[in-house]
């Protein structure tokens, strides 16, 4: 049986544990991800030992069925968890995901490895997480933002942030925000930290919706006021239709962060290589 929540599909996986039920395009996603943790802790372990953390403020469930199949694959935060990080932050404002998440967890042997979990919204959760994390100037973080729209505003994304070594790797849904750009949003203005309405900001002479590039450009020229001076956004997950669905935008302090991403976004899922964005 599937059940709903935040905008997402929920099912039971074959370990009997509830797991989000995913799109195909989801396994991109899940791909650049477990690159980017995994060279990220390569790189950084040994410059950090048992100071490197991850954050996930809409973790799900830990495990992710394909539509239309019995396909299953790890979700984000067991894709984290595989990497070689310290300490982990995971929330969820489904009380029933995290605690699926927490028996998997226990069934796993994650030696040496802390876990704190929190459920509640994420703006909810954010003063826990940050009292949990590792003292700022001695650690090392990736945060890995997954809103199904754009429920996580800029003001949070700066108090997470503020004062840390901490890159960042957000969904920016392109798609969802192309479907209700006409409707009045302050959620939405948040997100992108406009000054006024999103529409009057971005208005044009020949269209209501500014393309993409402008979006983008738009949010991380936010990121870089915040010190988020090197960024980048994959190319974007399309569905079957070939329909831009969301673009990955990664964010980082330091010119090491973004070679790191750099050097694992040329190829794909497909294997096919890509030229850097």
């Amino acid at each position: 049986m599937t059940t709903r929540t935040r905008g997402q599909d929920l099912t039971t996986a074959s370990d009997g544990l509830l797991a989000l039920s995913v799109a195909k395009h989801a396994r991109e996603k899940e791909f650049a991800l477990k690159n980017i943790t995994g060279i990220f802790t390569q790189a950084m372990s040994g410059k950090w030992p048992g100071r490197l953390y991850y954050v996930d403020l809409f973790c799900g469930p830990g495990r992710c069925v394909i539509k239309d199949s019995v396909a299953e694959t790890a979700g984000s935060p067991l894709i984290a968890a595989e990497a070689d990080f310290s300490h982990y932050h995971f929330a969820d404002e489904h009380g029933p995901s995290i605690d699926d998440l927490k028996e998997r967890v226990s069934r796993r042997n994650y030696s040496g490895k802390e876990f704190h979990c929190y459920t509640g919204k994420a703006e909810e959760t954010l003063d826990k997480v940050l009292r949990e994390l590792p003292q700022a100037n001695r650690s090392l973080g990736l945060a890995f933002l997954d809103p199904w729209a754009w429920d996580f505003s800029f003001e949070s994304l700066k108090r997470l942030t503020r004062g840390r070594r901490l890159d960042i790797l957000i969904n920016f849904n392109i798609s969802y925000m192309k479907r209700n750009w006409r409707h009045e949003s302050p959620q939405l203005d948040s997100f992108l930290n406009l000054p006024m309405d999103h529409r009057e900001f971005f208005k044009t002479e020949t269209k209501d919706f500014p393309d993409t590039r402008t979006l983008l450009d738009h949010y991380e020229g936010e990121l870089r006021k915040i010190g988020y001076e090197h960024t980048a956004d994959d190319r974007p997950v399309t569905n079957s239709n070939n329909t831009p669905l969301y673009h990955l935008v990664f964010g980082s302090k330091n010119e090491l962060g973004k070679k790191l991403r750099d050097a694992v976004s040329q190829k794909t899922l497909s294997g096919q290589l890509t030229m850097p964005v």
